[in-house]
């Protein structure tokens, strides 16, 4: 959930963790804050939220717009797993 004030995005973030994996179905969330390049094109920011240890975590994020397009093809191309 994000809200937009000029070039500065805020907002929230939820993580659903699949049941057999290494987080075991844990539900994470946290804080979101990017900045908005001036093409629209990008966005840069930091999250932070906490972790499996009870401890605080923060990192990079990045939005990034690939492409306008809506047909099956590139639809296809993209809806992949995240890489690690």
């Amino acid at each position: 959930d994000l809200t937009v004030e000029g070039n500065v995005v805020t907002g929230t973030w939820t993580e659903q963790t699949a049941t057999d994996g290494y987080y075991a179905g844990a539900r994470y969330h946290g804080a979101i804050q990017l900045l908005v390049e001036p093409t629209g094109r990008k966005m840069v920011g930091k999250w932070v939220g906490f972790g499996k240890e009870f401890d605080v975590n923060t990192g990079p994020w990045e939005l990034v717009f690939k492409d306008a397009s809506t047909n099956k093809a590139t639809l296809d191309r993209y809806n992949r797993p995240p890489e690690e």
